[in-house]
């Protein structure tokens, strides 16, 4: 069996020497750009916050209002803006409409704002209101998703293959390197969806011992729980050993909902479940024992990142083009140790 430890020795000896390089960078910048702020801010300590040379005013495109990820990421940015000296108006969209936020770039464009910070629904349907942006001189900070074309000066988001791989390492100590895995797949249409269903089955390919069944859920609570229940038996059925199911990642937090729902509902307590997301429905999940783990996105440091960034670009300063706003696994154990 591999020593599953040692990819989380490794990742969290990369996550220190990039944090060391980043905030050493950094002070660098804040040589051209005094801060407020004395004390580094556990959100963005690597980049800010960061003195406005003008008022700058900024938008800031929300494509799912309702989501506790963009929740997190419009309250950071407001907060980060004020402390920044800058103002941002926040432009939601009623409905994930490409068209709609294609709309509403070109207007915050009309509206001569000086920098769009941009949640894109997806990687392509954004990039026309990119390139109208592009043309006009106005810059743009994309958050949690790349976009695949036009210019944007920097991409804030979660490593969603490293990320996930936290998840599948953290499932093979769990179940003691060994046993049948289901892995509840999002859209695979989608770069998440895509680079999730990566990390989390790279992390337990060189594990022989573990067999991985990886289904599409299509990020779905009900189909999670469906697939899952499925695959459980009703409680005092006997099952052949090879047929038990040792664990279930799922690759959002509806899914993750789901699949620990059934996993109840079976009675299957020994059966290990982890998830993609901290909300307020994953985290009570794990407080009451439901939900083994999920993995932990830190949206308002995504936010207070792209504020800084686009503040300290507008100021005249280089800028990282891309930035991992991190990630952890979050358990019962350490749950209020995880900024949220």
């Amino acid at each position: 069996m591999r020593p599953v430890q040692h990819s989380w020795l490794r990742y969290i000896a990369w996550l220190l020497l990039v944090t060391t390089s980043l905030a050493t960078s950094a002070v660098q910048a804040q040589e051209a750009t005094p801060s407020p702020a004395a004390i580094p801010d556990p959100q963005a300590r690597d980049f800010g916050p960061v003195a406005a040379r003008s008022p700058y005013r900024l938008a800031l495109l929300i494509p799912f209002p309702d989501d506790p990820f963009w929740q997190a990421v419009r309250s950071a940015v407001v907060e980060r803006a004020e402390r920044d000296g800058v103002t941002v108006d926040v432009l939601e969209l009623a409905a994930p409409s490409v068209p709609e936020q294609v709309a509403q770039i070109e207007s915050a464009v009309r509206a001569e704002y000086d920098g769009i910070l941009l949640g894109p629904i997806d990687e392509t349907g954004a990039v026309p209101g990119i390139e109208a942006a592009n043309a006009a001189g106005v810059p743009v900070i994309a958050i949690d998703v790349a976009p695949a074309g036009g210019e944007v000066v920097s991409v804030v988001q979660t490593d969603d293959f490293a990320a996930a791989r936290l998840a599948g390492d953290f499932i093979a100590e769990e179940i003691g390197g060994e046993g049948q895995v289901l892995n509840l797949q999002g859209d695979l249409s989608s770069v998440v969806g895509q680079e999730r269903d990566r990390g989390f089955r790279e992390a337990l390919s060189d594990i022989p011992e573990i067999s991985v069944i990886s289904v599409t859920a299509n990020w779905d609570e009900t189909e999670a729980f469906l697939e899952v229940r499925g695959r459980l038996p009703d409680p005092g059925t006997p099952v052949p050993d090879d047929e038990l199911l040792s664990a279930v990642f799922a690759a959002n937090a509806p899914m993750a909902l789901g699949a620990a729902q059934a996993v109840d509902e079976a009675e299957a307590d020994e059966v290990v479940v982890v998830g993609f997301g901290l909300t307020t429905e994953t985290l009570t999940a794990i407080q009451r024992g439901r939900l083994t783990a999920t993995v932990a996105e830190f949206p308002r440091r995504a936010g207070a990142i792209a504020v800084d960034l686009m503040v300290r670009h507008l100021n005249g300063e280089a800028v990282p083009s891309a930035v991992d706003s991190g990630a952890v696994i979050a358990t019962r154990e350490n749950l209020s140790s995880i900024p949220r």
